[in-house]
């Protein structure tokens, strides 16, 4: 989706009522437009980034302001955002619960808890320790 198509979508009336939003992977949508999108659904309470690579940290902390009742934010694969920023999040929203997983890949069988994936080495390596018994 572009800017162009999602500014088309802000002219609808209905989004004073929206209060989950799934944009994991459209990293094409400019925090001007997804801002804008922001002040018209005040009732927000989940907010999916993932994948967002361009989310910048002033972006990221101006749209968690604007949304008084997000309850839940997925900002996994966002690399420019610190974890002092985050910091600052959850100081200023204490309530806030930050779902962030940068560094390591996340299993897709996992039905969305985003679990991190086990190397067989270390399944195996438990395995062969059991102890033989006497």
């Amino acid at each position: 989706m572009s800017d162009d198509g999602f500014n088309d979508f802000l002219k609808f009336d209905y989004l004073k009522n929206l209060e989950v939003l799934k944009l994991g992977g459209l990293s094409s949508i400019s925090e001007s437009s997804l801002f804008n999108l922001i002040t018209k659904a005040p009732n927000m309470k989940l907010l999916d980034l993932n994948g967002h690579d361009k989310m910048t940290e002033f972006g990221l902390t101006n749209i968690v302001k604007s949304l008084p009742n997000l309850e839940n934010l997925l900002i996994n694969f966002t690399p420019n955002i610190s974890q002092l920023v985050l910091d600052d999040l959850r100081q200023l929203k204490p309530k806030l619960n930050i779902v962030r997983n940068i560094n390591s890949f996340s299993n897709p069988a996992d039905d969305g808890l985003r679990m991190p994936l086990i190397p067989k080495k270390i399944v195996l390596k438990k395995k062969a320790k059991k102890k033989k018994k006497k």
